[in-house]
């Protein structure tokens, strides 16, 4: 396991939030916002009256939407193969809508969790970052004034602590729902995992693969994976990031098609026995590996009268 970098806030910034975190807005407006990717919903707040602190002015109506809660990030482990690194923590994306003539930086931002403000992970922490892969305005900015903000937390905190749990900037915070709150301080759950990667595959068609994750928790969990394979034609390339929320005592599916292969393998090799190309489905520190041969299509033969 990976020892995990958490970010934090020290000396007089994590003393300049104290207020935010704990007090009481006043003359913002509350609304309500469903994660599609999560179906969790959560209270989204924007900003009080215009405040100006020594950094920087905030005069803008922030809205806060859960984008995921997952234990690890699909990042780039080569220029060639993606994994999930690491698996000792948990990742916290948020989606971030300010509208206003002075909406808050990134920097503005710390997420509060247990005891510790942690800043947002920034921008050159995060390059290798798969699903953000060529996506250079991903990340919220003041500019525009939306983004995602993405927060490095540990894997939980102790028990009782789950009301400390709120995103602040200058001037106002949000908190997560009874839900999120819950994932965040709680051990994330184990989830079985089957892989049904096809050892065959018609030299005219593409192979179909399929992960299926039971959660027997009573919590949801979220399951990241990455998908790689070596051949045809390539030495080893990235296929697809795997992402999918698993409710409590429930088991999803995530299927591909993958029509990403550059070609098959000359007449000569298909159905000679050998694997022509081989997948490597890599969590945490788990990994699934398959071999696929290409085979001649089935001819059929009727018989004449």
């Amino acid at each position: 396991m990976r020892r995990r970098t958490l970010l934090a806030l020290t000396g007089s910034s994590v003393a300049g939030l104290t207020g935010c975190l704990g007090g009481t807005r006043t003359g913002g407006t509350t609304d309500s916002t469903t994660d599609a990717a999560t179906g969790t919903t959560a209270d989204s707040t924007g900003t009080t009256d215009r405040r100006t602190t020594d950094e920087t002015t905030v005069n803008a109506d922030v809205s806060i939407a859960v984008d995921a809660l997952q234990p690890g990030l699909v990042t780039r482990g080569t220029p060639d193969s993606i994994g999930v690194h690491p698996t000792d923590g948990q990742y916290l994306l948020l989606d971030v809508t300010a509208e206003g003539p002075a909406p808050p930086s990134a920097d503005d931002f710390a997420f509060q969790l247990g005891e510790t403000a942690r800043m947002p992970v920034t921008m050159e922490q995060s390059r290798r970052i798969w699903r953000f892969h060529g996506e250079k305005n991903w990340r919220y900015d003041g500019d525009s004034g939306e983004g995602l903000l993405l927060f490095e937390l540990p894997e939980s905190v102790e028990s009782g602590e789950p009301d400390e749990a709120a995103l602040a900037w200058p001037g106002g915070e949000w908190r997560p729902d009874d839900e999120l709150r819950r994932r965040l301080v709680s051990p994330e759950p184990s989830l079985s995992v089957s892989a049904d990667l096809p050892d065959e595959v018609v030299a005219s068609e593409n192979p179909t693969i399929s992960v299926s994750v039971t959660n027997d928790s009573d919590v949801p969990g979220r399951f990241v994976a990455g998908l790689n394979r070596a051949g045809p034609m390539v030495a080893h390339t990235p296929v697809s990031r795997i992402s999918m929320l698993v409710p409590a005592g429930e088991t999803k599916t995530w299927k591909l098609n993958d029509d990403s292969l550059m070609g098959g393998p000359s007449d000569e090799n298909v159905g000679d026995g050998d694997p022509d190309m081989t997948y490597y489905l890599d969590w945490g520190d788990e990994r699934v590996e398959r071999n696929v041969r290409y085979v001649q299509p089935a001819t059929s033969t009727t018989e004449t009268p």
